[in-house]
């Protein structure tokens, strides 16, 4: 049978108790809540990394709050403001993207995950568990952990088995899958400064257009949560 470990992020993670398989829908299940951020988020990552310089910083200008600069920040403010999602999507984004870039799923998980992927794998099928044994020892080498420690995340490494099975007409190489997982990892870590930004620019945003009219602050429902001086 297999174990389902739930975890303070919404992730449950399933690993192996005994030699039974694990499917590529219960490998995807690990990763939901990450996956479902991103399809969220995807809009304004996009044109984030549409304004990213050669290092992935977001270029554009904040818009400018002060009070002489408000009327000519109106139009920048509405965009802004209807474009990127509430304070809560993006708090939650950033935490889930956190969490992919460092958490890595445990031990016991990874074989499991990569071999659902070679099974689902139609031209995979005379692949040897070697394949799998490969993979984990390419990824068990110090070298390529570049400062994280062992392992991958579930969100990393299921955004890396969809990519080999979108992008590449075989089994990917232990080299080819190490790539992937670095570079999603990498784009986790973008993700984390993109929300950042995408937040300071959305509170901003409110801020111009409280200030000028165009929007009310909502009161809370519970009285006990208004502040008093």
């Amino acid at each position: 049978m297999n174990q389902i470990t739930a975890k303070a992020t919404g992730q449950q993670i399933v690993t192996a108790t005994t030699a039974s398989k694990i499917t590529l829908p219960m490998v995807f299940a690990a990763a939901k809540p990450t996956i479902e951020a991103i399809k969220i988020m995807w809009k304004p990552l996009q044109w984030c990394a549409e304004h990213h310089d050669r290092i992935g910083a977001v270029t554009v200008e904040l818009p400018d709050t002060r009070k002489e600069a408000r009327v000519r920040n109106r139009d920048m403010a509405r965009c802004y403001f209807d474009f990127i999602p509430d304070e809560n999507t993006l708090d939650r984004a950033g935490e889930l993207f956190t969490v992919a870039e460092r958490e890595p799923a445990p031990a016991d998980w990874m074989p499991m995950a990569f071999d659902a992927m070679l099974m689902a794998m139609p031209n995979a099928k005379n692949i040897s568990e070697h394949t799998v044994a490969a993979y984990l020892e390419t990824l068990d080498d110090p070298e390529t952990w570049q400062g994280y420690g062992p392992g991958f995340s579930a969100a990393v490494v299921v955004r890396s088995i969809r990519e080999a099975m979108r992008a590449s007409t075989y089994v990917a190489t232990p080299c080819e899958l190490l790539q992937m997982l670095l570079k999603h990892r990498k784009l986790f870590r973008t993700w984390q400064s993109d929300v950042r930004w995408l937040r300071d620019a959305r509170d901003r945003s409110e801020d111009i257009l409280l200030n000028l009219g165009e929007i009310r602050c909502e009161m809370p429902d519970d009285d006990s949560l208004i502040p008093f001086d």
